[in-house]
């Protein structure tokens, strides 16, 4: 099992703004994100990300890698923000920006809120069965 995050592995200096939740119940998640408004994921190597599209959900603005799984969802400047990976001064100057400008941070807030809603199970159904119905029009197959 690996090894959970406590509050003992920060620094002193900042212990004050950290909160560490080693366990929550899914549906208390848009309760704990209150208050919140960007979600740092600084993934080296991420297939699709729930975790990712939850705290979009939750209308947090994301600062993600140009990685595969996060690429699929964050368009930067649009819904997000993409740095490299390992990157750090690209982190510090997304962060920055968000922190300076506020109603780019509502933008990106907002439309990552509404890329969330995109991924609901209904929709993700629904599409499948719709690309199935093409693909089978296709093959000259009906229904």
């Amino acid at each position: 099992m690996a090894n959970s995050l406590r509050d003992a592995d920060f620094e002193p200096s900042v212990r004050d703004r950290i909160r560490v939740v080693p366990r929550y119940k899914h549906e208390t998640l848009p309760e704990l994100l209150r208050g919140h408004h960007i979600k740092l994921f600084p993934t080296l190597s991420e297939g699709f990300s729930v975790a990712l599209l939850e705290a979009m959900a939750c209308g947090l603005a994301p600062v993600t890698t140009t990685t595969p799984g996060p690429m699929e969802v964050v368009r930067d400047g649009d819904n997000g923000i993409l740095v490299p990976p390992r990157d750090s001064e690209a982190i510090e100057q997304a962060l920055e920006r968000l922190i300076a400008d506020r109603p780019y941070l509502e933008k990106l807030r907002r439309n990552a809120y509404n890329t969330a809603q995109k991924y609901s199970w209904q929709r993700i159904a629904s599409d499948n069965l719709t690309l199935y119905e093409t693909a089978l029009s296709h093959k000259g197959v009906t229904k």
